[in-house]
Formats: C-alpha cells, sequence, structure tokens
C-alpha cells in the first residue's frame, strides 16, 4: 500500500448541513500511515484466522459424520475430532 485517505469530522459549519470532513492524504514513512498499515495487517490476519477455522471445522464435522456412518463409537470420534458429543450426536 503507498497510501491512504484519512478522514476526521471537523467542527460544525453553521452554514452547511452536515459535519464537515478534513480529508488528509497519508504516504508511507508518516507515523499515521504505520499504525494503519499495523492495523491493515491485524485484520487481514485475523480475517485468515477466522476463515482457516471454519474450514477446519467443518472438515472435522465431515470426519465424524463418515465416522459415524462407520459404526465408530461417538467417544472415539470425539477424541479423533476433537468435537463434542452434543455435537457429534446431531450429526
Amino acid at each position: 500500500m503507498g497510501q491512504y485517505i484519512y478522514g476526521r469530522k471537523s467542527r460544525r459549519n453553521p452554514r452547511l448541513v452536515g459535519d464537515l470532513i478534513t480529508v488528509k492524504i497519508i504516504k508511507k514513512g508518516d507515523p499515521l500511515w504505520e499504525a494503519m498499515e499495523e492495523d491493515r495487517i491485524y485484520y487481514e490476519n485475523t480475517v485468515r484466522h477466522e476463515i482457516y477455522q471454519e474450514g477446519r471445522k467443518e472438515e472435522q464435522l465431515k470426519i465424524a459424520q463418515n465416522l459415524k456412518k462407520l459404526g465408530t463409537d461417538i467417544h472415539t470420534i470425539s477424541k479423533a475430532t476433537g468435537l463434542s458429543i452434543k455435537e457429534i450426536k446431531k450429526l
């Protein structure tokens, strides 16, 4: 990322309807840019982690479902997949 556009509310102008917004282009090297870049990276990593966890959970459920069809004991399925017995019984 090369730059961000940063906007914030400024004082109210009685001649205008609504609030004024001050806009500043933030370029690499500016301390505010560094903070915004850190926030962006943190957000990206958080989203990636959530997507990974969702996919992992789906895979665990598929495996548990297949083991259940094969007649495997529910307690064994729970130990193998990390799912709760309640979750397995719902399948």
